[in-house]
């Protein structure tokens, strides 16, 4: 009963743990992608200029 339970677990760790995987990575496209989207839209910072 246990090794089987044991088994059960491990399943289910060994085929969630690549679907956690590309989700993250996911994330953190996104999060880039959403970075240089409001690098490149921002308005720049009017300079003054001092003589």
């Amino acid at each position: 009963m246990a090794i089987n339970k044991q088994a059960a677990v491990n399943s289910w760790i060994t085929e969630g743990a690549p679907i956690m995987v590309v989700m993250i990575i996911a994330v953190h496209v996104f999060g880039l992608v959403y970075w240089m989207y409001r690098l490149a839209t921002e308005k720049p910072v009017p300079r003054k200029k001092i003589h």
